[in-house]
Order: structure tokens, then sequence, then C-alpha cells
């Protein structure tokens, strides 16, 4: 008796949409990640990041009706542990050994790019620290590992035509506190 798993197809379509969805029709990495002494590439202005195929993150609140049909979100935040999906490297052993050995990392931030004449540009930064390594796992020439984290900031930066930076809006948000900071 065959088992089918009816999501397989989907989700083969999505990853198939994220290897896609590259800056400028595929000529640069969409997202990069960077954390000290671990990743590195050949990307001008990005050596110490790496490639990324697509990442995942978000959080959410739980919310409530009451009987008078406001609703109402309760105190209960959860951070999404972020997912990253790029290909296996000389990080590979290293992320490894920080899940299996359950030691922190400072910081790990997740850059958004796009191209404007031939160069990288960052048009948004995910920074998290406090990072913890929660899962690692290889298909093929491919990996994906997720991580826990105790803040998180996320910048959209703002630019022209030319790539030149306008400015920047962002929030900063601490599990241990509960407070949302604006950043700028």
């Amino acid at each position: 008796m065959a088992i089918l798993n009816f999501n397989q197809k989907a989700e083969q379509e999505d990853d198939n949409q994220r290897d896609k969805e590259k800056a400028d029709g595929g000529k640069s990495p969409k997202y990069v990640v960077k954390c000290t002494d671990i990743f590195s590439s050949t990307m001008e202005g990005f050596e110490d990041c790496a490639p990324c195929d697509w990442v995942k993150t978000g959080g959410s609140r739980t919310a409530v009706f009451d009987s008078s049909g406001v609703i109402n979100g309760d105190a209960t935040i959860t951070g999404k542990d972020p997912i990253i999906r790029m290909d296996y490297g000389p990080w590979g052993p290293v992320l490894q050994e920080y899940m299996y050995t359950g030691k922190s990392l400072e910081q790990i931030s997740i850059y958004r790019l796009t191209d404007v004449q031939s160069k990288k540009i960052k048009i948004q930064e995910l920074n998290y620290s406090t990072c913890l390594i929660k899962t690692y796992d290889q298909e093929a020439d491919k990996i994906l590992f997720s991580f826990c984290f105790v803040t998180l900031e996320d910048l959209q930066i703002a630019i022209d035509q030319n790539g030149r930076k306008l400015g920047q809006n962002g929030m900063q948000f601490d599990f241990t506190t509960l407070e949302v900071k604006n950043s700028k």
C-alpha cells in the first residue's frame, strides 16, 4: 500500500518558484546570509555572505474575539524560526557543529538584494541576535537550516533608480522584554 503525500507536488512547485526568484532575472541572488566567520562568497561588497535560494521568516500573535465581536490580540507572540535554503558549501559542517553542540551565534543577518546598473544593492536587512541553529537538512547539493533567536530587526531600505540610498524604515523586537522599537 502506497502512502501519498498530497502536499509534495505543492512543495515542489514552491521550491521551483523560489529557485526562480532571483534579482533581475537570475543575474544575482535575491538573498544572502551573513554570520561572522561562517559564510563567504566572491560577490563584491558581500564577501562575508553566502547566496541563498530562498528565505522564509515571520511571526504570529494569538487573537480572540470577545462577545461583542471585537478582536483582541493577547500577549502570546511567536517568532517563527527563519528557514534558509542554499547551496551546500564549507559552511555546511560548521552549521551542523553549532546545531549539535547547542552553541549560540551572536548574530545572523539576511539581506535582500536587487541589481541596479550591474551592482548588487541591499534593499532589506533582517538582523537576528542570540541565535541557535535548530534544524539542518541536506538534499543533494542543497541545505536547509532553521534557527531561533532572541531579538530581530527588520530594516527596509529605500533606494532611487540609480541605487542611491534615500532612507530606511524599520522595527526591532525583543522576545525577552516584548518591546517593539522603531529603527531608522
